[in-house]
């Protein structure tokens, strides 16, 4: 009996501690990048050795680690511009696709 709670209380922690894990962690536009060259190179050096699968598995992981980079760069960008120009500019922008040709 002692046996069987003992695996099950482990089993528990061991099942929410991977839960923990499938919340993202927030990393720098740095950090996103050098996650992406770091795919980028691991991607380019299996397709070269001929493993296509691992190759293209490896390619899709760093295409969507660029995306992820150029989106924390986007963020990164706004976030600087003074809260005030911001909303000029939003203003501005929706109202030239307002308009009537």
């Amino acid at each position: 009996m002692r046996k069987r709670l003992s695996i099950y209380s482990l089993s528990a922690v061991v099942g929410l501690g991977l839960l923990g894990t499938l919340v993202p962690a927030s990393a720098s536009v740095k950090g996103r990048r050098n996650t992406a060259l770091a795919l980028s190179g691991a991607a380019v050096y299996e397709l070269a050795r001929g493993h296509t699968g691992v190759g293209l598995v490896l390619a899709g992981g760093s295409y969507y680690a660029w995306q992820k980079t150029k989106a924390a760069k986007r963020h990164h960008r706004a976030a600087r511009v003074h809260p005030v120009r911001r909303v000029a500019h939003r203003h501005h922008r929706s109202s030239r696709q307002h308009r009537v040709a």
